[in-house]
């Protein structure tokens, strides 16, 4: 009896083990050396497209720079990592760490992996919004983490990014 109560604990461990928080994976891969970590706020990105209207010239593609001034206005808050400087084995680490992430608070959207690459999107989306949306591309080479939190409606999502969000040769969503 000892024993199979033994048993089921170190299995429950092992599989709490997996899931972690996205936070806890920022705290974990943002603190390699070399990772390049880039986090922005709501005044950040307002401030960005800001400097963007004002180096704009005649001419140019306004029609990016509307759905850039709607992203600053619907998002909240972006955190990239890559991982392109760093040493081989964190790469190999985080790319590892990809194909067992797994978290409650997000549900999984899609989980592809082809060729040595991995590419994991969870989210928090309802009917009409995006509230969280975390990519995981694990590819030997060049892996990234990204993240995007807001209130981004759906539809306006959709026709004002829709072209803009690429992953792998995907367009995304």
């Amino acid at each position: 009896m000892k024993k199979n109560i033994l048993l089921l604990l170190l299995v429950i461990i092992g599989i709490e083990g997996k899931t972690q928080t996205v936070d806890e994976f920022v705290e974990k891969f943002s603190n390699l050396a070399d990772a390049e970590v880039v986090r922005l706020d709501k005044e950040q990105l307002q401030a960005m497209l800001t400097q963007s209207l004002s180096q704009l010239k005649e001419g140019e593609d306004s029609a990016k720079i509307e759905k850039a001034r709607w992203a600053a206005e619907h998002v909240e808050e972006v955190t990239v990592i890559s991982f392109e400087s760093c040493s081989e084995s964190d790469r190999k680490s985080y790319c590892d760490t990809i194909e067992q992430f797994e978290t409650e608070e997000l549900d999984k959207l899609v989980d592809v992996s082809e060729d040595g690459e991995r590419v994991k999107i969870f989210g928090k989306i309802d009917e009409k919004y995006i509230h969280d949306l975390v990519v995981l591309a694990g590819e030997e080479k060049d892996p990234a983490f990204v993240r995007v939190k807001g209130e981004i409606d759906l539809t306006k999502f959709r026709n004002n990014l829709g072209n803009l969000v690429n992953i792998n040769g995907i367009t995304f969503p």
